[in-house]
């Protein structure tokens, strides 16, 4: 038999009798080995605001193409390392947030069966209203005024 030329989809091969995954390998024709899986498209338009007085704002950014697709939202807060803060579908999020800082975002696109996209560009959101450190009363040295919680 000759050799094909022609790349089949992994999903379209996955569906495939193993008779005929068999017969393709012994023709030589590219198969699961070779298939080209790309992941799904790196998700753009990541937007928030640069600065927040209250620490109430919204994230958002644009859907990318393709079936079941979530999304994963990571946060740094200041100089601190990358936390997954939502994994799931939406692609706006609002965020209250009471300490002052720099809150910094980035997002990726998922698939089961394509893996995630490389992580967008980033944005930072600078919460200027809030706890700047918690205060201790000094009355009572025990209580410590954790002003608005985040939650």
């Amino acid at each position: 038999m000759g050799r094909f030329d022609r790349r089949y989809r992994l999903d379209t091969i996955l569906r495939l009798p193993l008779a005929m995954l068999t017969v393709m390998l012994a023709a030589g024709v590219p198969t699961i080995a070779s298939a080209q899986v790309e992941p799904p498209e790196t998700p753009s338009d990541l937007s928030g605001p640069a600065t927040d007085a209250d620490g109430t704002y919204t994230i958002s950014w644009s859907a990318v193409p393709g079936a079941n697709t979530w999304y994963e939202l990571q946060e740094k807060i200041g100089t601190g390392s990358w936390a997954t803060v939502y994994s799931g579908t939406l692609r706006v999020l609002n965020f209250s947030k009471a300490v002052v800082t720099s809150y910094t975002y980035r997002v990726a696109a998922c698939t089961a069966l394509h893996g995630c996209s490389a992580w967008s560009s980033t944005i930072a959101v600078s919460v200027t209203g809030g706890i700047t450190e918690p205060a201790v009363d000094e009355e009572n040295p025990s209580y410590l005024d954790v002003g608005r919680m985040p939650y």
